[in-house]
C-alpha cells in the first residue's frame, strides 16, 4: 500500500489603516502582512512565504474643480523558491481631473501609472 501524502498548511494575516479626511481631500496609510507555511510529512519538504505591502492612498481638491489623486504600493516578499530581484516591486499612480461646466457636469482626467 503507498504511502499517503499530508500536507498541513498555516496562513496569518495582519492589516492596518489608518486615514485622515480634512476638508482639502484625505489620505490613507495601509500596511499588510502574510505568512504563509505549508509541510509535507510525505515528503519531508516545507514552503514558506512572507508577504509586506505598505501603501499610501491621497487627494487634494484644489480651487476650480481641480482634483488631484495619487497612490503608491511597495510590496515586499521573501521565503521559499523566491527569486533575488523579484522579490519587491513599487507601483505609482496620479491623475489629475478638472470638472468644468455648469454643476460640475463635464470632466477632463489625465491619469499616470504603473512602475516609476
Amino acid at each position: 500500500m503507498p504511502e499517503r501524502s499530508t500536507t498541513h498548511n498555516t496562513t496569518l494575516n495582519a492589516n492596518l489603516r489608518f486615514g485622515y479626511q480634512p476638508q482639502w481631500g484625505g489620505f490613507d496609510l495601509t500596511g499588510d502582512w502574510r505568512f504563509r507555511h505549508s509541510t509535507n510529512l510525505l515528503r519531508e519538504t516545507g514552503d514558506y512565504t512572507r508577504d509586506y505591502r505598505l501603501g499610501v492612498n491621497a487627494y487634494a481638491d484644489l480651487p476650480g474643480g481641480i482634483q488631484l489623486r495619487s497612490d503608491v504600493d511597495y510590496s515586499f516578499r521573501n521565503g521559499t523558491n523566491i527569486t533575488p530581484g523579484e522579490d519587491d516591486q513599487v507601483v505609482w499612480n496620479a491623475s489629475l481631473s478638472w470638472r468644468f461646466l455648469k454643476q460640475k457636469k463635464a470632466e477632463l482626467s489625465f491619469y499616470l501609472g504603473g512602475h516609476p
